[in-house]
């Protein structure tokens, strides 16, 4: 029986960290030759070789952190059951019908709520900035975004950082409370706003207080919404939300 399980959950971690890769393989082949492109001074090793290198690194990190969640989720009542049934071979369809409509409404929201915080909050200096930056192209904001991030945002860092209140405070007995999830939905929505601070420095060359706050309310509201899909639905819902969270504000920037 017990081999049985640790077969089961090596066959889960596969699919999990298999589902994450291509939106990692997008998002280093189009950020490392960018990077290169920068640099003063020419690279001592081929643009190919430093590419592929990044590309095994960020696979081995992730692989790590799913790893971490498949260990941890479990344990505190969190789910991907399609993600489960496609490791089982029974109907991925059928785990994804209750799925649907709460991803859908919670996309719709998230991006609205972004949207919203956008037109009113956007400091001049970022939007003037920002018109000078190529936007990120959709397929990796779908890929990346939609599904890569949800896997280390919410599957890996929420799931953990839930079982280890739960571990504390609890010792390990009967489901989270309720205060618990709320600290683990609102750290890993703080984290995943923190994330995009970087990039935010990268366009505007310094972080001012009134961009900081825009970057993390415009990423953070979106997160709590899939943070409670997540923890309510399974992580396919907050897919499929962060998906169409996308595009709409992909859309709404197409359409300016």
């Amino acid at each position: 029986m017990e081999s049985r399980n640790k077969r089961w959950k090596l066959r889960f971690f596969l699919v999990l960290w298999l589902a994450c890769l291509p939106g990692a393989a997008l998002l280093v082949f189009h950020q490392v030759p960018e990077a290169i492109g920068n640099l003063l001074e020419p690279l001592p090793l081929p643009l190919g070789v430093v590419v592929l290198s990044a590309l095994g690194q960020t696979a081995l990190l992730f692989g790590l952190m799913i790893g971490l969640g498949v260990l941890s989720a479990g344990r505190i009542g969190l789910k991907a059951p399609a993600f489960e049934a496609w490791a089982k071979g029974t109907s991925v369809l059928a785990a994804m019908r209750p799925q649907w409509v709460p991803g859908a409404l919670g996309g719709l929201i998230g991006g609205l709520a972004t949207l919203w915080v956008g037109r009113l909050l956007m400091p001049p200096a970022l939007a003037a900035a920002s018109e000078d930056v190529a936007p990120m192209p959709l397929p990796i904001r779908l890929l990346y975004g939609g599904i890569t991030e949800e896997l280390l945002l919410r599957w890996s860092v929420m799931s953990v950082l839930l079982w280890l209140i739960w571990r504390i405070f609890q010792r390990g007995r009967g489901t989270p409370a309720v205060l618990a999830v709320w600290i683990a939905i609102l750290g890993s929505a703080a984290l995943f706003g923190a994330g995009h601070l970087p990039y935010l420095r990268s366009i505007t060359g310094a972080l001012d207080a009134q961009s900081v706050v825009y970057v993390m309310m415009g990423n953070g509201l979106f997160a709590v919404v899939a943070g409670v899909l997540f923890r309510r639905v399974g992580l396919e819902a907050a897919m499929l939300a962060h998906m169409l969270f996308h595009l709409l504000v992909f859309a709404a920037e197409s359409l300016a």
